[in-house]
């Protein structure tokens, strides 16, 4: 009979030490969502600030997957959404994807105040135009218009149709021509780049201009 009860309660040990194990180890390896500010110290050592200035190692791995933007560069010092597994023993969360946050801005408010956008990823919506002389040879630019105010953005495909395979069945090449005069989306960052002008035989700076580089695009039915 004792023998009974020693084993029974070595059983109990067992199956509460288990769940002991089990919970610890969910706490360890528990999924996270963060929302924050990304940014990088030392070039190595990555960190997402909350609105409450609460701040959060970020660990990036090599498939960590990034949207709405290519890498780390894209990311650093805006806003972005983490989903990870945090690491209770290092206290740091390994990034599983990390998602750049698009706020909605406007066309007028690029032109008007573009020192307050610069290199923050926002969203954008109007009419894709050509301005300048000639589309076939890029002599122009293009530019998103809404409620007559201009962007200029960057080109996401080829100005010009590619040359298709000779054994290619229904080849239909995206070119930026499949956009003009539409209605898009655009998410984006904002960039500033010095302008120069040729002036007595040398190119000089004369001031500075803008440019809306494109990440992603999608037509507005």
């Amino acid at each position: 009979m004792r023998m009974k009860i020693q084993k029974k309660a070595q059983m109990t040990a067992y199956i509460i030490l288990a769940l002991i194990i089990f919970i610890a180890a969910c706490q360890i390896n528990k999924q996270v969502k963060l929302t924050g500010q990304f940014d990088v110290i030392f070039e190595q050592a990555f960190y997402l600030t909350n609105e409450q200035g609460k701040k959060t190692e970020i660990k990036i791995l090599p498939d960590t997957k990034f949207i709405g933007g290519q890498g780390i560069l894209d990311i650093v010092g805006k806003k972005v959404k983490i989903i990870g597994i945090f690491d209770k023993k290092f206290g740091a969360v390994n990034a599983s994807s990390i998602e750049l946050i698009f706020s909605d801005a406007s066309v007028a408010e690029l032109v008007n105040n573009p020192s307050q956008h610069i290199n923050k990823a926002v969203q954008l919506k109007g009419e894709l135009k050509f301005v300048g002389e000639d589309y076939s040879i890029g002599n122009g630019k293009l530019v998103l218009e809404d409620n007559n105010y201009q962007i200029q953005v960057s080109t996401w495909a080829p100005m010009a149709v590619a040359q298709c395979p000779p054994d290619a069945k229904d080849c239909k090449a995206l070119t930026m021509a499949t956009y003009l005069n539409k209605q898009v989306k655009l998410h984006g960052v904002l960039k500033e780049f010095p302008k120069g002008e040729y002036i007595n035989e040398k190119w000089t700076v004369v001031g500075t201009y803008y440019l809306f580089d494109v990440t992603n695009i999608a037509l507005i039915q």
